[in-house]
């Protein structure tokens, strides 16, 4: 990837987790600096804006604060002995609190222009729409974008590309997703690319077009047709890399070193079973009519469970006559008792799942219960932290960009959203599933321990967890996608313990770094990552299983090796 990035072409990159996509990225965009040419950094080829004072060389796009959080960390940990100030290189620009986007705005006036400006595609349209912060991201003199997590930052429907001819509805399709359902990312782009080519031919003697690099762990040849099509690869090529078959195509398949299991909750016994999948003809997943079909029962259910989360949020009435005389607030009062017990049967049947997988053996002591939770968009992760610590004594860690790491522990006794900034425990995502040989048994007086990481699914794209051995979904609506499905087993990163220089049977005087799968000589021996998609009794139907069925058999597509 390095050595691509060094030529003057475009790049797409697919690679699955943990394989260094990231830190490829970030060398490379350190070592392009503000030239404008072919990554050799030299002064003579850097694009003149038109106006004075440095301007963004290189524009990262990342689909979650969270994960802007991590890049940033990285080039951090790269510039640690620069001279320089480190703001002056790299900044990270999201969506927060009013303080939190003052903060990042007060930065950028103070040290305009870094050369690598790492944000979510929302945020930078923020600024641009201001008249008054406008200024303070000069963008008009961009040599390369960046678009990690490729396929969340723009859409995947094939038939946005369908070619006018080829049938009244998928023109129709492509028509209506094309011009009325842009993402954020697309508008950014269709808006910055023009006008930043529009700068460089009024200034500059040639014309540099600008270099695009897209990357995920799911991207397909898809992007690269997508970008042509929207006009904004110019005159320069892209090439893929890591892509499989003729026309850049990715073959879905699930990690090899990832066991996946798909488990049942029976509140009443309670009992975890095995979810009997119904059986999937393979002919049927060569039936574009039928997937198309299964696609639309997904969105359709995804719509529900948006109208479901709306409602819920809905206030329930001021006083008990109001609810009394309004049969619709009772309704909202019962839909509030059935959530509040749903996310008790969800703790519960983790719990019991957690207990059962640490029977199994594999994982030692106390980090053979840690693991990386996805809830559904409609849980409220600090009542379902709290439940957690209440039924099992699980402590919980959630997303929180406010803290240096992304990532914090949420407080067992919360029950909204709104906590208290002193109770802020920063996590550090990199060390977390880490753990020591010495202080395994004992780690749970540490004040920032913690036994989970609570994510949603789309927050979790692209973060980096070493040591991650177990992934726990809850129902199947958290994903309702094969790709999400595999971004979120990719996160496994099973490694064994750092042997710590005070333990006494080491008789190291320096700490030993994790061994990892491409560097132990045993590999059978290598603990493997485990994926678990936990259900309810209540909330299973054929539906639900043909659907799960289906998608299984859409990634693991060997004709008799069906989950």
């Amino acid at each position: 990837m390095l050595a691509l990035l060094q030529s003057d072409l475009s790049v797409l990159v697919r690679a699955d987790p943990g394989t260094g996509k990231s830190l490829a990225t970030a060398l490379y965009l350190l070592s392009f600096g503000r030239g404008g040419g072919s990554g050799n950094g030299s002064s003579s080829s850097a694009i003149k804006s038109g106006t004075p004072g440095p301007h963004v060389t290189s524009l990262l796009l990342v689909p979650t604060a969270e994960l802007a959080v991590q890049y940033y960390r990285i080039f951090c940990q790269l510039l640690a002995d620069s001279p320089v100030d480190v703001n002056s290189i790299v900044q990270h620009i999201y969506r927060a609190d009013a303080a939190g986007e003052a903060r990042q705005l007060e930065l950028l006036r103070r040290a305009p222009g870094p050369a690598v400006l790492v944000a979510t595609p929302k945020r930078v349209l923020d600024i641009l729409a201001s008249a008054d912060d406008r200024a303070a991201l000069p963008l008009n003199a961009l040599s390369t974008i960046v678009l990690d997590e490729v396929h969340q930052l723009l859409p995947n429907d094939r038939r946005i590309l369908a070619a006018p001819g080829r049938g009244s509805r998928l023109r129709h399709a492509a028509t209506v997703t094309d011009a009325a359902s842009r993402t954020p990312t697309q508008i950014l782009l269709d808006h910055i690319v023009p006008w930043r080519n529009k700068n460089v031919l009024d200034n500059n003697d040639l014309f540099t077009p600008l270099r695009f690099i897209f990357e995920s762990s799911v991207a397909s040849g898809l992007y690269k047709h997508l970008a042509i099509k929207s006009k904004w690869l110019s005159t320069r090529p892209m090439l893929g890399l890591g892509l499989d078959g003729i026309g850049g195509e990715y073959k879905r398949r699930l990690p090899a070193e990832v066991d996946n299991y798909f488990v049942t909750y029976d509140q009443s016994v309670p009992l975890l079973r095995d979810t009997n999948l119904t059986a999937v003809d393979p002919e049927l997943l060569r039936d574009g009519t039928f997937l198309e079909s299964v696609a639309d029962l997904n969105g359709q259910r995804q719509r529900e469970l948006l109208r479901e989360a709306r409602t819920a949020g809905k206030p329930t009435g001021s006083s008990p006559d109001a609810a009394a005389s309004n049969p619709k607030l009772k309704a909202a009062d019962k839909a509030k008792a059935a959530r509040a017990a749903q996310l008790t049967d969800y703790a519960s049947g983790l719990a019991e799942l957690i207990k059962a997988n640490g029977n199994k053996g594999g994982a030692a002591g106390a980090a053979g219960k840690k693991g990386l939770v996805i809830v559904p968009d409609s849980f409220s992760i600090p009542q379902f932290a709290a439940e957690l610590w209440r039924v099992a004594g699980l402590r919980v860690a959630t997303s929180n960009p406010a803290s240096a790491t992304g990532l914090a522990r949420v407080d067992p006794g919360a029950s909204s959203s709104s906590g208290s900034e002193s109770a802020l425990i920063e996590i550090d995502p990199q060390t977390v599933f880490i753990e020591s040989e010495t202080t395994t048994t004992n780690s749970s007086s540490r004040p920032d321990d913690v036994d989970l990481l609570v994510y949603r699914a789309k927050g979790v794209a692209g973060l980096d967890f070493p040591g991650l051995r177990n992934v726990y979904v809850l129902s199947w609506d958290s994903l309702l996608s094969t790709k999400v499905y595999l971004s979120v087993a990719g996160r496994c990163r099973p490694t064994p313990p750092t042997a710590m220089p005070n333990d006494p049977e080491s008789g190291n005087l320096a700490p030993q770094a994790p061994t990892t799968s491409s560097t132990r000589s045993e590999p059978n021996q290598l603990s493997r990552g485990k994926v678990f998609v936990l259900s309810l009794a209540n909330e299973e139907s054929k539906e639900h299983a043909f659907r799960l069925g289906v998608s299984m058999g859409k990634i693991n597509s060997f004709p008799d090796q069906f989950f």
